[in-house]
């Protein structure tokens, strides 16, 4: 019986090596997206922890000096959270990106897998047309044979 090769096996072997690949890319985009996130909470947390302290320090004895530094340090931390809210975003639209690129490799694999399988499918159905030919050429051999066997058999 003959093997099944599908002409496009390397095509096919390429397409699910740039489905890995797309996978693995997403998969960093979103590590980076998530430590981004990480670093904000972080942000706003110092950024809570900053107000609740300068707000202690107005109702004591108020040092001016201290006042503005303390203010001049929370607007640094608020500066920086901006900046990190912006790094999110661009980290959240590159997840987006890869997670399309991904959508778009799955589409391609998927597309060479369905082909292999209409092809094999279709293989499948010539060698069950071969055989069943081959099965009915040997049982008329036999039914041939049968019938020369029992006409000889009759004129001797």
């Amino acid at each position: 019986m003959a093997k099944f090769l599908f002409r496009f096996e390397r095509v096919l072997k390429v397409k699910q090596l740039k489905e890995q690949e797309r996978q693995r890319e997403l998969a960093q985009a979103a590590r980076l997206a998530e430590a981004t996130q990480r670093s904000l909470d972080a942000l706003n947390r110092r950024i809570r922890e900053q107000q609740s302290d300068w707000r202690s320090r107005v109702q004591g004895d108020v040092d001016a000096w201290r006042l503005q530094l303390s203010a001049a340090f929370l607007e640094h931390l608020r500066q920086e959270r901006r900046e990190t809210e912006s790094q999110l975003a661009d980290a959240l639209q590159e997840v987006e990106a890869r997670r399309s690129h991904l959508l778009d490799a799955l589409k391609e694999r998927k597309m060479f897998e369905a082909l292999k399988e209409r092809e094999h499918q279709s293989f499948r159905r010539a060698q069950a047309r071969l055989e069943q030919r081959l099965t009915d050429e040997a049982a008329e051999i036999a039914a041939g044979r049968k019938r020369r066997a029992a006409g000889g058999a009759s004129s001797a």
